[in-house]
Formats: C-alpha cells, structure tokens, sequence
C-alpha cells in the first residue's frame, strides 16, 4: 500500500478507536460514582445522568440516549466492514504487530465503558460473594439469602428478578465468580474491575488462538476481525459477559485436535461445558470426527480409542468440575429441559407476527402467542432431527478434513439453535460463533461474522423498557438479521456438502 493507502487506513482506524471512545465514555463516568448506581438505569444510554422528576424530560433523553447508543453502533460497525474490507484486499496493509496495537486500544476503549443494556456481572459478583464471603452454596442460594443482603454493596446492581435465584452457569466459573468475589475484598468495583482485568486477558487468549488457527493467508484479517470485533468488545469487555471463558474453551479443544491430542480435546470441551452448558451439543461431532478421521495407520482401532480418549477427558473435566458441587447438577437438568423467562430476538416474536398479527387480521382467527411451552416440543424436535441430518452430511468432511470439519459443522449447529430453539438470542451469545467462522477459510462463514458483527447492536437497545410497538418490532428484526444472515450461511453449506456427495 502507498504512502497516502497508509494514511487513509490509520485515519479510519484512529476513527474507529475515536467512536469506541465517544461511545462509552458517558458509562465510564459511574467509575468515580459512589456508591455505584446501574441496576435502576439499565437501558438508559445515560445510565441516570438526566434522570429528573420531570417524567416528560426524562423520557426525552432516554429517546435521545436510544438514538446515540443506535447511532453510535452504526458509526462503528460500518468503520469495521470498511477496515475489514481494506484489510481482505490487502492483508498486508497492517503488520501483526499494528493490528495488536490498534486492536488492544480498541479493547482498552471498550473495557472502560459499564454495562447499560446487559448488567449480568453484577449477578456473577453477588453468586460469587454468597460462596466466598458468606460460606453458602450458591446453587442452593439467591443473594436474598445472605444476611442483611439490602446492605451489602456487592448485590446492589442485581437486577431484582435475580436476588432471590440461584446460580445458573456451570460449577468451573463459579469457582471463578467466587474467586473474583472474594479477592475484591467485598468492593463491588474492585470485582467489577477484575472481571473486565480477567476478560481482557481471555480475549487477548482468544484472539491469539484464532489468529494460530485460520488459514495463513487470512491470519492478519482474522485476528483484525475477532480482536477488534465491537460485538465481541461491547458483549465481553463493556458488559463483561462470561462467555468468552467457553469460547476459549472450545478453541482450545480445536487447536488440541489439530494435534490429534484427543483427549486434551474432550477436556477443553468439558471445561467449556463447566462455563455454560452449550458446548454439550458440540461433543457428538468430536466424537463422530474421532470415528471417521482418515489416518495413514491404525485404522478404526485406533480412532475407537480416540473416540473414548475424547469421551474420558471430557467426563474427568465434568466430575472434577461438579465435585464441590453436586447440588449443581440440578440446576443443569433445570436448564436442559425448560427455557428461561426471557424472551429475545427469538423464532417466538417471529411466529407471532403470523400468528398474533397477520392470521387474525387477514381471516379473523383467535390470536395465538408463540410461547416456549407451547411450540417448544416441535421446535426442538426440528433442531433434533435436522442436527442429525447434518451429522450424517459432514461425515465425508469430518474423514477428508477434521479440523475445519469439526469447526464447520459446531458453526451450523449454533445457527441452527438460534434459528430454531433460543428463546433468547442475545448479544453475547453471538460471540460463541465468531471465532468458529473466523478460523475456517470459507467466505460464507466469514460473511456471517462480519454482519452480525457490524448490524446487530444498533437495535438492542430498543428490545426492552420501549413502548410495545418499538421493542416487538426491534425483537422481530434482529431475529430476522439471525435468520436471513444465518440462513444464508446454511443454504451455502448445504450446497456445498450436497456438491462433495454428488
């Protein structure tokens, strides 16, 4: 790239960075605040910095803080593709070390801003000081358990459907969440501090695990891309979300398996399961690449043995995981077979807009809400049955491929459960996907990133506490971005996979 190319590509990512800033900085504010005050401004792009008794101005400004915070994330996803872009044409227009730099700033940035959509760390803050301070399960316990809990600093951002519940996530980040808690010393922005600290430090992990693991060629434009990813940022450093424990996880796994270390890969995986449950759907098609892998010796004896190695590590890292809780396994069985109360950019609020809106109107039938419990069961037979289709599709990829195989078809899995069964598709759990098709040299997987990277987040927060009509129509648009983006991707690979048969 020319001297001007050089100049043109620095003032974007200079942009970049400079939106980040402008983005977060009204949040950052609440780190000099105290105590610190979050839970009752959720939503609130201002996060109570106009709140007023005057209700008609405060309703201005949460309008107006809407419109900033969707503003913002448009500037920022554009500037993204447009940086991608620039980088896909010439990979080499940024060495390694410049797309470190730029993406730790931008990291740095986004780390720096506090919660306004999706405040769950607070709840892994109040989970791990049951266990830590107060000595009670907290599988067994809510944060109204604890002893004069009203006072305690460390539940004062919990969302308040969330005191009285216990812990949902798996036993390995509890102990994580109790470790945080109690090395806070019961200061509530200490531990908030060392989540984001402990969320920089995964990221930097994770972000080095999919820069060793894509294709060479890609490499500079698939670290840019998950590194410096705003969905990613936003989700895990501004929200401090948990999930990019399990994505280190699962990356973990795919780079043992490029070594054939099968048992170190069931271990990752079932590490990544003690973080959050999903993993357990990717654990069939290890084992079904453990079967089939095409080997110059051995034969189906050995990959048997690689089929039970995986198998062992991944149950050891489950028992080890469980042992300080075996109440834990309830909670696990609670979740594998019900869905939670929220509702969010789901199949649901798409089946209702025929069911609720079109049907009644266009031939006066009663109207009908979708609900978990009542269109679930065919749902998740669907998944169930089409995951076994796609099991039966990948086998010639799985034998010719294992590696990208492996990762393909856990990508297609995650599609399919958010097209099919999540009640709740939130913004985090999109980052369980990003650096499965970031490794992969495929365009489709790669497209599918970049867009749900770049249009997701404008609309999120427009989903809860808006009049009916915005946040139903908010929901059903980013179900449909899932949808149209997801499917896309999927008709790709079914044609790809139907191709390789033929």
């Amino acid at each position: 790239m020319n001297q001007d190319g050089d100049r043109k590509l620095t003032a974007l990512l200079a942009a970049y960075a400079v939106a980040a800033l402008l983005l977060v900085a009204v949040s950052a504010r609440l780190w000099w605040q105290s105590p610190l005050t979050l839970i009752p401004y959720e939503f609130d792009y201002f996060l109570g910095l106009f709140a007023s008794s005057n209700v008609r101005l405060s309703i201005l400004w949460l309008e107006v803080g809407r419109v900033l915070h969707a503003l913002g994330f448009v500037i920022i996803g554009c500037l993204y593709l447009v940086l991608i872009k620039k980088l896909v044409q010439s990979p080499s227009a940024l060495s390694q070390r410049s797309i470190v730099a730029w993406a730790a700033v931008v990291s740095l940035i986004f780390a720096f801003g506090m919660p306004w959509v999706s405040p769950d760390v607070f709840f892994y803050i109040g989970s791990g000081w049951i266990e830590s301070h107060y000595h009670l399960s907290p599988y067994l316990n809510g944060a109204s358990d604890a002893p004069g809990f009203a006072h305690d600093e460390m539940f004062a951002n919990i969302f308040p459907g969330f005191l009285g519940g216990a812990s949902s996530y798996g036993p390995l980040f509890q102990k994580l969440a109790a470790l945080v808690a109690g090395l806070s010393g019961g200061n509530e922005k200490v531990a908030l501090a060392l989540y984001k600290v402990s969320a920089l430090a995964v990221h930097g992990g994770c972000s080095a695990l999919v820069w060793h693991l894509a294709p060479a060629p890609f490499r500079r434009v698939a670290l840019f891309s998950y590194a410096a990813n705003p969905l990613i940022c936003f989700s895990v450093l501004t929200c401090a979300h948990n999930d990019h424990w399990m994505n280190l996880f699962v990356l973990l796994a795919l780079l043992a398996l490029t070594r054939r270390h099968w048992l170190m890969a069931g271990v990752a995986l079932g590490a990544a399961f003690g973080i959050k449950y999903f993993p357990l759907v990717f654990l069939p098609i290890f084992g079904l690449a453990a079967l089939v892998q095409k080997r110059e010796g051995g034969g189906m004896a050995r990959n048997l043995i690689d089929a039970a190695s995986l198998t062992a590590g991944f149950a050891a890292a489950i028992v080890l995981a469980y042992l300080p809780y075996p109440e834990a396994v309830k909670i696990f069985s609670a979740v594998a077979t019900s869905s939670i109360a929220v509702y969010r950019n789901c199949v649901y609020y798409f089946i209702d807009v025929l069911t609720v809106f079109t049907l009644p109107y266009l031939f006066k039938v009663p109207q009908f809400v979708a609900t978990y419990q009542n269109v679930g069961v065919p749902l998740r037979v669907a998944f169930v049955g089409l995951y076994g289709i796609m099991l039966l599709g990948f086998i010639n990829r799985l034998r010719q491929d294992t590696f990208r195989g492996i990762a393909e078809a856990c990508l297609a899995t995650i599609i399919l459960y958010f097209i099919l069964v999540d009640a709740s598709n939130q913004e985090w759990y999109l980052t369980w996907l990003m650096g499965l098709a970031l490794v992969l040299p495929y365009d489709r997987a790669q497209y599918l990133a970049w867009r749900l990277s770049a249009f997701f987040l404008p609309l999120v927060i427009f989903t809860v506490k808006n009049p009916a009509p915005t946040w139903f129509i908010a929901n059903v648009a980013l179900y449909c971005m899932v949808l149209i983006f997801g499917g896309q991707y999927l008709v790709r690979l079914a044609r790809t996979l139907r191709a390789a048969h033929a």
